[in-house]
């Protein structure tokens, strides 16, 4: 345990010893939590938000909207990039970045139910500590890993289109994959603390077993994930974000600038189509940034400094929220696969056009079939109606 522990921070501690490394007696500080008998007794407080209808009723609520939006949508969004790389036998780095993307919502909703279920029982978890895990593992995956994927995104579309020329290689798909492994390994890397501790509490006052919701009062823990929380605000969200905010600013400039330059109704009427496009991807990814995923850090930041400054914080309720609220991403990520990509937008042009065409080649047959019927009856009346006479 102490071993693994100093292989975490030998970045930061340079190689010391265990016994010597804060950082490794913390981490197995939180091994021997992990292992010890994991029953606590609630204050007001905790109780009150985990029988409330917060968690209860609202937070089950929002995830079944988001399950019934997000899944279609990101599965036929995921169905056709993977048909686009197939047609092609090639990938842009803005494909690969799209469909990492769309494999991160999915695997989160394949497994959403789950939490669906916890929050209906009343916040009691029936389905074991490994699936506890998993199911929180995800729920952090889904909303860091969107926002380095959506920088990519934006880095990618800055290079081409204020650098088209001198950055073309840093767009190839090597590194576009380059660049997707880090981010997966990043992300898993800074939610492996996770891994350390037991998740799952019995909480006997209450009769149920919570999921990532309480957690032992240890002071060695505590002080781990309250520094833990701060490098995490910054690393994940801070830096993602500004280099976002940049891009898109360099982005509408960029585009701004070079439309006083064109000639000819066609070139304006092509830059035009470009900035629009160009100002609703932009829009869109500040938009995910600041509804889903600003909240929710900060008021996790907050929460943390407070219980450092404080020594507790009425701030859990407002987190929980604030973290269903992230989850929404899901449902917007596949309007940035249409702002970000002209060949999805074609190949989602050209699926509806097939079902349009579809629903009305099956109307005109069907309505074709009703005259007929028509005649028939009225010729089978005319005739009940002459043999009667």
């Amino acid at each position: 345990r102490s071993s693994s522990g100093c292989i975490l921070c030998v970045c930061i501690y340079n190689l010391r010893r265990p016994a010597t490394c804060p950082c490794c007696r913390r981490i197995a500080a939180m091994m021997d939590n992990s292992s010890s008998n994991s029953t606590v007794t609630l204050d007001d407080f905790t109780t009150s938000v985990l029988t409330g209808r917060l968690t209860t009723m609202t937070l089950p609520a929002i995830y079944i909207v988001i399950l019934l939006v997000g899944l279609p949508t990101n599965v036929s969004a995921f169905w056709m990039l993977c048909g686009r790389i197939r047609a092609s036998r090639s990938a842009s780095s803005t494909n690969i970045y799209m469909m990492n993307l769309a494999a991160v919502d999915l695997l989160f909703l394949a497994f959403l139910p789950l939490q669906i279920a916890y929050h209906l029982r009343g916040n009691d978890w029936p389905f074991g500590r490994p699936l506890c895990h998993l199911v929180t593992t995800l729920l952090y995956l889904n909303t860091h890993c969107s926002i380095f994927f959506l920088t990519c995104i934006s880095v990618d579309r800055y290079l081409a289109v204020v650098h088209p020329h001198r950055a073309q290689r840093l767009r190839g798909a090597r590194t576009a994959v380059a660049a997707s492994a880090c981010t997966w390994v990043i992300i898993l890397l800074f939610a492996s603390p996770l891994h350390f501790i037991k998740l799952t509490m019995d909480v006997p006052q209450l009769g149920i077993t919570t999921c990532y919701d309480v957690f032992p009062k240890m002071g060695s823990v505590v002080s781990f994930f309250q520094t833990y929380c701060v490098v995490f605000f910054a690393c994940v969200f801070l830096v993602p974000f500004s280099v976002t905010v940049f891009c898109y600013l360099a982005i509408i400039r960029s585009l701004l600038l070079g439309s006083s330059g064109n000639g000819g109704a066609a070139a304006s009427k092509g830059a035009a189509h470009v900035r629009r496009h160009a100002a609703q991807l932009s829009v869109v990814v500040l938009a995910t940034f600041v509804t889903c995923f600003a909240p929710c850090n900060c008021v996790l930041l907050a929460h943390s400094l407070m219980h450092r400054v404080a020594g507790g914080s009425n701030l859990y309720g407002v987190y929980k929220l604030c973290l269903a609220f992230s989850s929404l991403n899901t449902c917007f990520d596949p309007l940035v696969y249409y702002c970000a990509s002209a060949e999805f937008r074609r190949r989602l042009r050209s699926a509806l056009r097939c079902r349009r065409t579809s629903d009305e080649t099956s109307r005109s047959f069907s309505e074709a079939g009703k005259p007929s019927l028509a005649r028939a009856g009225g010729a089978a009346r005319r005739s009940d109606e002459s043999s009667s006479i």
